[in-house]
């Protein structure tokens, strides 16, 4: 009796089971994960997200704040203007927003356009208060006298004839002009000025042309040196 041999359609079924048989075993164990190897990946994602956020952003390292910080602190940075400044003639009254305003333009404008120093600046602003209480629309009682410095006669009427001559803007233009032109002389004595005292008596002799008895030299050197200290000027970049 002969044996019976499978046909060839069996057979390609046979393998085909075989196969799918081993593809199964070979997936199932790809997935399958052995749980040390789960603990082990799970510390290692925490370790990379802690190492991550220690780095800085810029990746420069980690000294990257202390190093601003430095830098910051090594900046030579101006300290802030002073906003109350009291009255040099009475020590217990604080001078108005619009005198301590007009102090501090008359010091921008004569220090950056005028190149002139914080001492002579100074002595500009005390024979000012004096003259006119830092009023730029000051009049005397005889109506003879405007501005700042009061200035009188044919000045007066140079002044007057700048457009919005009432300013303090304007009147110190008006001044940086004198000086430069008809007031030379009184210039030079300014310039050559190197504390705050011969400022203040150079200005009141050479530029104002005020009556200079002693007492007078004093009251003049004294709010000088009261707005020369109180806004700060001999310290260096004042702002």
């Amino acid at each position: 009796m002969h044996k019976r041999e499978a046909s060839p359609h069996l057979r390609g079924r046979a393998i085909t089971v075989y196969l799918v048989i081993l593809l199964t075993i070979i997936i199932t164990n790809q997935i399958v994960i052995h749980p040390s190897f789960a603990s082990a990946s799970s510390s290692s994602a925490t370790s990379v997200e802690q190492t991550s956020a220690s780095q800085p952003a810029n990746g420069e390292g980690g000294e990257t704040g202390t190093e601003t910080a430095d830098l910051d602190a090594d900046l030579d940075v101006p300290p802030p203007r002073p906003t109350i400044i009291m009255a040099p003639d009475a020590p217990d009254l604080k001078l108005t927003t619009a005198q301590v305003t007009t102090a501090w333009l008359v010091y921008d404008i004569l220090h950056e356009a005028g190149d002139l120093s914080p001492e002579q600046i100074a002595g500009f602003i005390g024979n000012f208060y004096r003259e006119s209480s830092l009023n730029p629309t000051a009049v005397n009682k005889k109506r003879t006298h405007y501005g700042l410095a009061q200035w009188g006669g044919s000045r007066w009427r140079a002044l007057r004839s700048w457009a919005e001559h009432h300013k303090t803007e304007t009147q110190m233009q008006f001044l940086l002009s004198e000086l430069s032109g008809t007031e030379s002389k009184a210039n030079t004595k300014i310039r050559a000025a190197e504390t705050v005292q011969d400022a203040a008596i150079a200005i009141a002799k050479h530029y104002e042309r005020c009556a200079l008895p002693e007492a007078e030299k004093k009251i003049r050197i004294k709010y000088a040196q009261s707005f020369y200290d109180q806004m700060g000027l001999g310290t260096p970049n004042v702002d």
